[in-house]
């Protein structure tokens, strides 16, 4: 009887593995597709281990008999920022708030299974400030690969929806909107120094309670400051 190392054919085997994880409130499902081939004389095997949500990946490796590919079914934790907060990465007005900005953000650099998510709206609101300080800006942004998020009409009914039930007010509808838009996006966080508007227990709780009556995902508004406390 041969071996399976004297069989010219390839036998492949399907691993699937399923685990249901729990995250304080927040459920995902985590799958991790596992293919090993066994070609003629050669045996591979790719082990794969992950404790925390991840993107989806697909990772092939060559050989000369065979290609060997793992793909993990995770996803990253998506991480929104508010136009406030990349301007305090150039605010010497406020000194305090820049610091843990910039500490912040070196952090968010060393995080592999983080995201950085900005929309059209945050640049366009970016755009207004001055040079040198909007080149510095748009600097900084791009140390990351970060996914940009266009505004579709999906967004604007959600902010819409959140200004019929007076989470803020009509003038604030930008403000609304970049919540519509990171909520839809599937965004764990909101990232924003703006205490009045965003990082408050009114609007939080206001989002949240919309949310779940239209089966959307809780989602977490939080400044920087709270974040350097590790999440």
């Amino acid at each position: 009887m041969a071996t399976p190392y004297e069989q010219k054919s390839t036998a492949v085997i399907n691993i699937c593995l399923g685990f249901f994880c729990k995250e304080m409130s927040r459920f995902c499902t985590l799958f991790l597709c596992i293919k090993i081939y066994f070609a003629d004389w050669d045996f591979f095997c790719i082990f794969a281990k992950d404790n925390a949500c991840k993107n989806v990946s697909n990772r092939t490796y060559s050989t000369n008999k065979k290609t060997l590919q793992t793909i993990y079914l995770m996803k990253k934790l998506n991480i929104y920022l508010d136009t406030s907060v990349i301007s305090h990465l150039d605010a010497p007005d406020t000194p305090e708030k820049m610091s843990e900005t910039l500490e912040l953000w070196e952090m968010l650099k060393t995080r592999s299974d983080v995201k950085i998510v900005i929309s059209e709206l945050t640049l366009h609101e970016l755009n207004r400030c001055q040079q040198p300080k909007l080149r510095f800006l748009l600097e900084k942004i791009n140390e990351f690969d970060y996914l940009f998020l266009e505004i579709s009409e999906d967004d604007k009914k959600l902010a819409d929806h959140y200004l019929d039930n007076a989470v803020l007010t009509k003038k604030s509808i930008d403000d609304l909107t970049h919540i519509a838009v990171a909520t839809l996006n599937d965004c764990r966080y909101i990232l924003s120094w703006n205490f009045k508007h965003f990082v408050n227990p009114k609007t939080i709780h206001a989002v949240w309670a919309i949310n779940k009556m239209r089966n959307l995902p809780e989602i977490e508004i939080v400044s920087p400051s709270m974040m350097l406390g590790g999440f």
